[in-house]
């Protein structure tokens, strides 16, 4: 065949390819179908210091795509649309810190590898916290003697702040007090009677347990001021001081010689 044929049959051919490329009545091109110019994305890990975690990182682009990574080392993240990409570096240990931006925007283009690298320092763990302590309870106790007892009653504080009533003999408890070292006080306490241990007292509450504190109270007779008693034996006698002779801020106390003016029986309630 020669050159004029194979000619025409070409032309013929362009033309009928040119008119169907043409043709009004051919379906659109489908977009979905078109190759989207992608890239690659490369994430390093480089990790120093001590207490390394030995589990690693998670990587994630775009918080959907997501790999695991070793403390150092590298993952590919393929057919990646070109454009920006936010890369994330997570689980990280809490005694580690990732240096730069976390999340971070990466770069990708065209036929060319994009890149970013964490660079990751640890120190050594921390000791972790020490427990809370514990918790007990702290008893108290009173026990009143005597005569001319307070109808009032005391009050108990434990450690200068929280305080409860109690009776001239009577039991309080307080409740959910840490463990340890705890002052109890006991106040309120009648001008004529007098705690007969140590106020305040220092007691020591054991973790889930319970510590005690007594507090004794002597009770005496109310005199006016300038009379006092005077004991002899088995009775009680009242020694008047002479005047002007008074101790002051002391309704019981006497300067000076003492003149005991008689006796009475112990009952002397009737003296107030």
């Amino acid at each position: 065949m020669d050159r004029t044929v194979w000619g025409g049959l070409l032309a013929a051919a362009t033309l009928t390819v040119g008119g169907a490329c043409r043709d009004a009545t051919a379906p659109p091109p489908n977009s979905d179908l078109i190759p989207l110019p992608l890239s690659t994305l490369a994430v390093t890990t480089s990790t120093t210091g001590t207490d390394v975690d030995p589990d690693g990182y998670t990587v994630t682009v775009d918080g959907a795509s997501s790999q695991h990574v070793a403390a150092n080392g590298q993952v590919l993240f393929l057919l990646l649309p070109v454009g920006n990409h936010t890369v994330l570096l997570s689980e990280v240990a809490a005694n580690c810190a990732v240096s730069g931006d976390n999340p971070r925007t990466v770069q990708s283009l065209l036929g060319l590898l994009a890149s970013t690298q964490f660079d990751v320092s640890c120190g050594a763990e921390p000791p972790p916290p020490p427990p809370p302590p514990g918790t007990g309870s702290v008893t108290v106790t009173t026990s009143t003697s005597g005569t001319n007892l307070d109808p009032d009653g005391y009050t108990v504080t434990l450690d200068g702040a929280t305080s409860q009533p109690i009776g001239t003999s009577g039991t309080v408890t307080f409740t959910d007090v840490p463990a340890g070292d705890h002052s109890v006080a006991l106040s309120g306490v009648a001008a004529n009677c007098t705690v007969n241990a140590a106020n305040p007292q220092t007691v020591t509450v054991p973790d889930g347990g319970n510590a005690a504190a007594q507090f004794p109270v002597g009770c005496n007779v109310r005199l006016r001021r300038g009379v006092r008693l005077e004991r002899s034996g088995d009775r009680l006698g009242l020694e008047r001081c002479p005047a002007g002779r008074q101790r002051r801020h002391d309704p019981r106390g006497c300067v000076g010689s003492r003149h005991l003016d008689h006796r009475v029986p112990r009952d002397l309630e009737h003296l107030q």
